[in-house]
């Protein structure tokens, strides 16, 4: 694939999540209204619910909703899933993003102070008339680097496009990965190690809620998202990936 094919995956996949993401969280507002009402009826008659879960579905995904959890417990778990995939969506694009600039740096001289120090393991090469040198080199490499912590990632990138990216666009796509980490690790508290990550000690971080206004969070807070916050997230990676979308 090219730069610009690896860009066009990258987005379309995104769009997808946030619009799945927004028609989970509309049902299950649907969802929670319903059984409000419900609810009421019920005790006025003194009738008691059935079951004690309720199933709601949309296209081909099924999930079930706790009738005594909350509207905003129900929510911030579709959002902090979606979330997570987005994340994970740049890390991807990040190592197939690397690996076809190897290609096409790897035996030009005007790139070759660019390239990274990474090791290769002579047993990892492997290559024939089908498979050149160029290539085996890129696939042993693209293990490790897609090892390698997301600093690393983005100064080996930025290096080998010889591009300095913006502070703004590349804190938010950081805090995002900070935020996928305190969601997954601490239950979306906030630890002080999470903010010196992001180089924000003692400092809070803002997100949007879904009225577009900024909430800030900071130490002990616990971080709630919103589908506005990861709509911005989407259209952060999409001007993002535009500093590597070709070699310069």
């Amino acid at each position: 694939m090219t730069l610009k094919q690896i860009q066009k995956k990258l987005l379309n996949q995104c769009l997808e999540i946030v619009k799945r993401c927004k028609g989970r969280t509309e049902l299950i507002t649907k969802g929670y209204v319903h059984r409000q009402v419900a609810s009421g009826a019920m005790a006025s008659t003194g009738l008691v619910p059935d079951q004690q879960t309720q199933q709601q579905s949309q296209g081909t995904y099924t999930f079930h909703v706790t009738v005594e959890g909350t509207l905003t417990e129900d929510i911030q778990g579709i959002i902090a899933l979606a979330q997570n995939e987005l994340v994970q969506e740049w890390h991807g694009y990040l190592d197939a993003v690397f690996v076809e600039a190897l290609r096409q740096c790897l035996g030009k001289r005007e790139f070759q102070s660019r390239l990274p120090k990474m090791k290769v393991e002579l047993p990892d090469l492997i290559w024939n008339r089908k498979t050149d040198m160029v290539e085996s080199v890129c696939k042993s490499l693209e293990e490790p680097f897609s090892f390698c912590n997301y600093p690393e990632k983005i100064l080996i990138l930025t290096a080998l496009f010889n591009v300095e990216s913006d502070d703004g666009i590349e804190f938010e796509v950081k805090k995002h990965v900070m935020i996928r980490n305190v969601l997954q690790h601490n239950h979306g508290v906030i630890r002080s190690i999470d903010l010196k990550r992001i180089g924000r000690e003692g400092q809070n971080v803002s997100v949007l809620e879904q009225n577009r206004k900024v909430c800030k969070f900071g130490l002990g807070d616990k971080i709630e998202l919103s589908v506005a916050e990861i709509e911005n997230l989407v259209n952060v990676m999409k001007d993002y990936s535009l500093y590597f979308e070709k070699l310069q």
